[in-house]
């Protein structure tokens, strides 16, 4: 369970999470003072495939499901965010919509950074613009995997490997 009253701090994620080490001291006292901070309970959707996403999730807590709707309704699970994960960079960067659902599937305590500042971000400071690469790239990686595990894999061998990187 979740204590609403603890607020996770920037500095938690900095030391778990590569993406933000080039940022200065300056540049992580106004990402505190702007972030959000929200609890989301199991069940509950982030944002909906195709529509904007105004702004980069970083999860303190919990976990999330990405997936597609496919024609027949049926989800298609692309893959699970959980704690130190940062999703949504992907649309901002692109300029396109959301390519996935993102639903909670563990109760989550997320900071959200709205779109504005991210790219401030990005366009101010050039290592964590390098940083934000890094992972997209890490992240397309992750989906090329995926889709060979699809193909060649059986569902219990798939599912053993998901419970493995969850924990």
């Amino acid at each position: 369970m979740i204590d609403k009253n603890e607020i996770p701090t920037c500095e938690s994620c900095f030391i778990n999470n590569d993406i933000f080490r080039h940022l200065t001291k300056d540049e992580i006292d106004i990402l505190s003072y702007i972030k959000s901070c929200n609890i989301y309970k199991k069940g509950e959707i982030i944002y909906n495939e195709n529509n904007r996403v105004t702004g980069v999730y970083c999860i303190s807590s919990g976990i999330i499901k990405h997936y597609k709707t496919g024609n027949d309704g049926k989800e298609q699970i692309i893959r699970f965010s959980k704690k130190d994960d940062i999703f949504g960079f992907r649309a901002i960067l692109s300029g396109e919509p959301a390519c996935t659902t993102a639903k909670v599937v563990e109760d989550c305590s997320i900071c959200f950074i709205p779109v504005a500042h991210f790219l401030k971000m990005i366009n101010e400071n050039s290592g964590f613009a390098m940083s934000v690469m890094k992972l997209s790239c890490k992240e397309l990686g992750d989906a090329n995997r995926y889709i060979l595990d699809i193909a060649q894999k059986n569902v219990k061998e798939r599912l053993a490997e998901i419970l493995l990187e969850l924990n």
